[in-house]
């Protein structure tokens, strides 16, 4: 890999690391449901030239784009908003990965040998061990959210692992496109009130999900899609795994999240798992003719 482009992967681990921060802040000011509209919204903006028809594809994208867009981030964004112990929440969503490899397992008929099942147990073990202890266990209704919201992008990846030919870019667009409307109207409903205020609240709240909608989904998933046309699954997924360590780091530095020696081993269990899967994942994935 050229110094370049190992400086462009770093770049993405950041922006999805640091990723959780703006969006924190950012729900300080904003209700979740409509921090969620407001983040799509800029995301249309910036992919709209590149919003384009896909005949024969558009019900699965439009499906996929509600499901890991307005489904996965109204819960996501909600949990965030009643968490204060963001560090744990970081490492909880990580939980996607193993979530992923079993519905890929229950859908897709795919077959993994033992080292990945260790894995799995592994990822799931971690986060009990974590949420056990005291800086964690009173943020369970956050840490449940998470994990839901794991699951739900567990399923929109599958969705999007039988979908071909659909540019990163393409299917950011429509995954905006398709939410911003479901999410307004969800914000009328339950949060009265928070769209009329949004013309009042401050610059730097549209500045904070403005670098999440830029930097994490725009510069982080069209630049991974493009590295992967260039180097080896197995080459680039690995390096993923840095930005969960950013969140946490992020968290501890700049939100003041507690950081104790049972987060610390709960969480490395966790990441051991997802490390397990992913590394015998992207093998796998570099098998295939």
């Amino acid at each position: 890999m050229t110094p370049l482009h190992f400086a462009f992967l770093m770049l993405i681990n950041v922006a999805w690391g640091f990723n959780i921060v703006p969006v924190k802040l950012a729900l300080e000011t904003l209700p979740p449901i409509t921090a969620a509209l407001v983040r799509f919204a800029l995301l249309l903006l910036l992919c709209l030239p590149f919003l384009k028809w896909l005949p024969g594809k558009m019900g699965r994208v439009l499906v996929t784009g509600f499901v890991i867009g307005a489904l996965n981030f109204a819960v996501m964004n909600y949990a965030f908003a009643i968490a204060t112990n963001m560090g744990a929440l970081a490492i909880a969503t990580q939980l996607g990965v193993p979530f992923s490899l079993i519905l890929a397992i229950g859908v897709l008929g795919e077959r993994i040998r033992w080292i990945r099942t260790v894995g799995i147990v592994l990822a799931f073990g971690g986060v009990v061990v974590m949420s056990f202890d005291p800086a964690v266990f009173d943020q369970w209704p956050a840490l449940l959210l998470v994990t839901f919201s794991a699951f739900i992008y567990a399923v929109g990846n599958i969705m999007m692992r039988q979908m071909t030919g659909v540019p990163a870019l393409t299917l950011q667009a429509w995954v905006a496109a398709v939410s911003v409307v479901p999410l307004l109207l969800l914000s009328l409903l339950v949060e009265p009130g928070a769209v009329q205020a949004l013309p009042d609240a401050p610059a730097r709240v549209f500045g904070y999900l403005l670098f999440a909608a830029g930097f994490s989904s725009v510069i982080g998933h069209a630049g991974i899609a493009w590295l992967l046309q260039r180097y080896p699954v197995t080459v680039i997924s690995p390096f993923t795994l840095l930005s969960p360590l950013l969140s946490v780091l992020f968290s501890v530095l700049l939100l003041d999240s507690p950081l104790t020696g049972k987060m610390m081993i709960g969480g490395m269990i966790t990441l051991v798992g997802v490390g397990i899967i992913t590394f015998r994942g992207a093998r796998k994935e570099e098998e295939r003719p």
